[in-house]
């Protein structure tokens, strides 16, 4: 039903229009958001990377009595731990883990990876009085305790 007054338009009309046009900011508000999302999902790795070298930061290296070398990557935390060494950063060292690798259980060596960090260390260097293997502890958790 129209309203006969000039200028006036009827209840109906105006919620009518109202709703065209919340539906209107709304789906450009929807489209918006799609795209703000799929940018950031298409540079998502730059942003990211961006982020992670805000958020780190390299403190100066300092000399320590001790280092827990904990198990796990035999070879690669036991070079890092003779480097360490090397560069007098620390004197002593204590490599922790008590599993045996599989592929040595295999070959029926008993060595464990504290066993094997600490073979990695003296054949880069470091003295043997200064590595002790604590062959306790098969996770991190464990060990830490």
């Amino acid at each position: 039903m129209r309203s006969t007054i000039p200028g006036k338009d009827s209840l109906r009309d105006r919620l009518f229009r109202f709703a065209r046009s919340t539906i209107r900011r709304s789906v450009k508000l929807l489209l918006a958001l799609t795209v703000l999302f799929l940018l950031l999902w298409l540079f998502r790795v730059p942003l990211l990377r961006a982020m992670g070298h805000f958020l780190i930061t390299d403190d100066p290296d300092t000399h320590a009595d001790a280092v827990y070398v904990l198990g796990g990557a035999s070879v690669d935390r036991g070079e890092e731990a003779a480097r360490i060494f090397q560069r007098g950063l620390a004197d002593h060292f204590i490599c922790t883990g008590g599993q045996v690798p599989g592929d040595l259980e295999t070959l029926g060596l008993p060595y464990t990876e504290s066993d094997m960090t600490r073979m990695v260390m003296l054949h880069n260097g470091v003295p043997a009085d200064r590595v002790v293997s604590f062959k306790q502890g098969t996770s991190t958790v464990e060990e830490a305790e």
